[in-house]
Parts: C-alpha cells; structure tokens; sequence
C-alpha cells in the first residue's frame, strides 16, 4: 500500500515540477520547492482525499509531516490503516 502512495504522491507533485533524481525522497520538501502553489495545493488535497477515501484536518495540513513527501506518505497509510 505504501508504494502505490509514494507513486501517487510523486506522479501528482511531477505534473507541475519534475522531483529530484534522488533515490530516497522521504526528506524532500516539496512544498519549499514549488511544486504547488495554493490552488493546486487545494486540488492535490482534495485529489488525495478522494483517491485514499480519506480526510485530511486542518491541523495535519498544517503539520511538519505534511510537508515532506514521506511523511505525507506516513499520514495517509497511517488514516487508510485506521479505516
């Protein structure tokens, strides 16, 4: 489950800027580097929830994991888990 995230996540976030060509993007802090603005931040959350069946709160959002892709990655596993 956590590969088809990773993917997902990572084929969202190339479809304004490609990522890196580093092997481990865990770290990466993709919104410090412009790969979405605040309407197509809006668009990805909504298209994350919808496609995990999952609901992200403001205070996850707003979150240190949230920012990184492997934390987002942990968030979502983790509420797709608790389902």
């Amino acid at each position: 489950m956590q590969n088809n995230v990773t993917e997902f996540i990572c084929e969202m976030l190339e479809k304004k800027v490609l990522l890196p060509k580093e092997k481990n993007l865990d770290k990466y802090r993709y919104l410090e580097n412009g790969h979405l603005d605040s309407l197509s931040l809006v668009k990805f959350i909504y298209m994350t929830e919808d496609k995990f069946d999952i609901e992200f709160s403001a205070e996850d959002t707003q979150s240190d994991e949230f920012r990184t892709i492997g934390g987002l990655v942990k968030m979502i596993t983790d509420k797709i888990n608790k389902k």
